[in-house]
């Protein structure tokens, strides 16, 4: 599916948006551009390098924004180790999903947005950086819209540390980038089909090119309780076209533990992470229960764990094993 736009640009020269055609032709689709450049110079094998290259460069960032949050490089590659281990991690790099696109999006916009309240003269940095990040973020796939209050909190929680005069016109720069690039598929859909999120809700805008009715994914459900991650883990098929143990077993073992111990040696920016990475989950879940759609969630609460394994492995023989892990 997702190499179809390269396809057609390849046969055609040319990409119509034709609604009338193709239901998701005017969805949000900046990963599908992404690959569209790698087909057009090598093909298929180009877009599975380019979907690979993304993942690594969410390790990065794993380890980066887990060392800025535990002053630990071996909670870094713990982290980042994780990560690279989970069963879903393998499927989106094994495939041609653009999760990985998406994803790095948001963490990179994410990872902005939690240094701002200790970046100094950086400040104008972060901000240009995290809105134009996460305006790619919009751009790739609509399921960020559903994310939206959770990236707000993480934006406002730190805003007293950082706010003042002369933040004020990289914050009108950042927000009118986020605002110009995160738009541009929603306009778009709108002046097409008159529904800015083309077939999504159209019981709503009635669009005349789909039924007056929302649209849904039947084969998946919606919510959030208590035993999700419990769900997630031995009824994957409900979230995932996959078998049990897809999500990794993990989140059940280790998560909770995790979260606990950061809470209990007062690793607060860990668990500040954590918390964004739980609400992110709960946010996306009221919409629609579906894994791929978690996978940046699912990169943040790694962190927790790769936290307290660093914290409990702290002799230098046992250190050296994410490092074996990871390479």
């Amino acid at each position: 599916m997702h190499l179809f736009i390269s396809g057609y640009l390849e046969a055609n020269h040319q990409w119509g948006f034709g609604v009338s055609r193709y239901v998701w032709a005017v969805m949000p689709s900046l990963g599908d551009w992404v690959y569209a450049l790698g087909f057009m110079l090598g093909g298929e094998p180009s877009v599975r390098l380019i979907n690979v290259a993304f993942i690594l460069l969410l390790a990065l960032l794993i380890r980066r924004l887990a060392i800025w949050a535990f002053s630990s490089e071996q909670a870094g590659l713990w982290s980042a180790a994780l990560f690279l281990s989970t069963p879903l991690t393998f499927t989106l790099s094994s495939s041609l999903f653009i999760e990985s696109i998406w994803a790095s999006y948001v963490v990179g916009g994410l990872y902005c947005l939690f240094r701002l309240g200790d970046a100094g003269d950086r400040v104008t940095h972060c901000l240009i950086g995290s809105g134009l990040l996460l305006g790619f973020a919009c751009a790739a796939k609509a399921v960020t819209l559903a994310m939206a209050p959770v990236l707000l909190i993480a934006f406002l929680a730190q805003a007293r540390r950082w706010i003042s005069r002369d933040a004020i016109v990289p914050l009108l720069i950042g927000g009118g980038g986020f605002s110009l690039l995160g738009s541009v598929p929603y306009v778009r859909a709108w002046l097409i089909s008159g529904n800015p999120v083309f077939p999504f809700y159209n019981g709503i805008f009635k669009s005349e090119y789909f039924p007056p009715e929302n649209f849904s994914q039947p084969h998946f459900m919606r919510g959030f309780s208590w035993d999700t991650i419990y769900q997630i883990t031995f009824d994957s098929g409900k979230y995932l076209e996959a078998s049990a143990g897809a999500s990794g077993f993990q989140w059940l073992l280790l998560l909770c533990g995790g979260i606990a111990a950061l809470l209990l040696t007062h690793r607060w920016r860990g668990a500040w992470i954590a918390l964004i990475g739980i609400l992110m989950v709960a946010a996306v879940f009221q919409h629609q229960s579906y894994l791929q759609y978690i996978f940046p969630a699912t990169i943040l609460l790694a962190m927790p764990i790769g936290g307290a394994y660093a914290t409990v492995f702290s002799s230098t023989a046992a250190m050296r094993w994410p490092s074996y892990a990871l390479f």
